[in-house]
């Protein structure tokens, strides 16, 4: 099995779980994982973060330095600073520095007729790519915020310093 590698002065809370079947779990300095979280490889969580009680993060994530996670993520990329304190699903997406993700904020990650997901970067249909892949997730900016119950649309991306706050599902761009 792969190995789990904790930092200097991280803490490990209670009923803390780990799978290593399909990776190791890295786990840098000073980070905080709480009670009942669940941490599948290849995974790796930077130092100085914080994944708070009963976070499930499950393979093929990086969250880097201060970042701080309750709720589900799934082959994710987040940059520093970043805060997901509440419930809600974030999958195969890429996050700049410093977003802050709303409470029930969703990333829809599959489209309901399972075809291959195109990403808008830019609202001109020049710039529209097919990524063909079934999975993908959105693309957030440094610094932007989602409101709670947020739900972002298949390979949705939002430029830096963007504020979203909507119930229903997003534009693609």
């Amino acid at each position: 099995a792969a190995p789990v590698r904790i930092g200097a002065n991280t803490v490990i809370g209670a009923f803390v779980s780990f799978d290593l079947s399909e990776g190791p779990v890295l786990i840098g300095d000073d980070v905080v994982v709480e009670s009942h979280c669940h941490i599948k490889g290849p995974s790796y969580i930077g130092s100085n973060s914080t994944l708070w009680a009963f976070a499930d993060i499950k393979g093929g994530c990086s969250l880097g330095p201060r970042s701080r996670v309750c709720g589900q993520v799934e082959e994710v990329i987040f940059h520093g600073c970043m805060h997901k304190f509440h419930v809600g699903f974030v999958g195969h997406s890429y996050l700049g520095e410093g977003v802050n993700i709303g409470d029930q904020t969703v990333t829809s990650n599959l489209k309901n007729d399972r075809t291959p997901v195109e990403v808008h970067l830019a609202p001109e249909t020049g710039r529209h790519i097919n990524t063909g892949t079934l999975y993908a997730g959105a693309l957030l900016g440094d610094g932007v915020a989602t409101g709670t119950n947020t739900n972002l649309t298949t390979g949705a991306v939002v430029e830096p310093l963007s504020t979203i706050v909507s119930a229903q599902a997003t534009p693609k761009y």
